[in-house]
């Protein structure tokens, strides 16, 4: 039977981080429940290398803080498939919330294609993605461009309709690339809502996905990784920068 290969894809700002954490504490007891949360190219308990390296031959140069490496994406790709192989688990996931960028980029789409068609016959593909309500994921994304001091943000406005990628208004030009490279039957999607920040929900509603259980059994994130600025914060932040 052929491996299944999930690709946890984000979006931005719906506990990303968290989710990745608890996949990274928990990888031991994971594995033994038949989910490889694969350490190869794992870095900061994601995988974003895979993204950035096609992003890169694509020509993006804003939001790829700093990464430079020279391979081509079908080396590093191919790198991690070799990693899924050499797995003694039938699940294997990777995670970046890097990837939902593609849609925003018609090039990246057309390398990713070419990559998975390598190895369609061989693996069975899950894309995972979680979505948050539009006006309040455009509220922690402005946010979260502020606090990261990648490039000029404007007032929230301005940033909407000029600096930020479509993809975090326009959910159907993100998904659609992976609808059209994976199908339709192959793309989970979910509602990230308010409920999932209490206790071990989120991680409850993830691991449902996979057909597991017991995440209030495992280890926990010790506290918001990722916490946002307040308001009069964000804006002394946004003016000093």
């Amino acid at each position: 039977m052929a491996k299944t290969l999930y690709l946890h894809i984000g979006h931005y700002k719906t506990g990303t981080t968290a989710l990745q954490s608890f996949l990274t504490i928990n990888d031991k007891a994971l594995l033994r429940q038949g989910l490889d949360y694969l350490s190869s190219g794992r870095h900061y308990d994601k995988h974003s290398t895979l993204a950035f390296a096609i992003y890169r031959a694509a020509g993006v140069t804003e939001l790829m803080h700093g990464f430079a490496q020279p391979r081509k994406p079908i080396d590093v790709w191919n790198t991690m498939f070799d990693a899924v192989r050499a797995s003694r688990s039938p699940n294997v996931m990777i995670s970046s919330e890097e990837f939902i960028r593609l849609g925003a980029h018609p090039k990246a789409v057309r390398i990713l294609h070419d990559i998975i068609d390598t190895v369609r016959a061989e693996f069975s593909f899950r894309v995972v993605v979680y979505l948050r309500a539009p006006q309040s994921h455009l509220r922690s994304w402005y946010n979260q461009l502020v606090k990261m001091n990648q490039m000029p943000v404007p007032d929230f406005n301005t940033a909407v309709c000029h600096t930020m990628e479509p993809v975090h208004y326009d959910y159907a030009l993100a998904l659609r690339p992976w609808v059209d490279i994976f199908g339709a039957d192959a793309v989970v999607v979910r509602p990230y809502t308010e409920a999932l920040r209490n206790g071990t929900a989120l991680f409850d509603d993830f691991l449902s996905i996979l057909g597991l259980s017991g995440a209030g059994q495992l280890k926990q994130p010790g506290h918001d990784l990722n916490p946002r600025l307040d308001d009069k914060t964000l804006d002394i932040t946004r003016l000093l920068q």
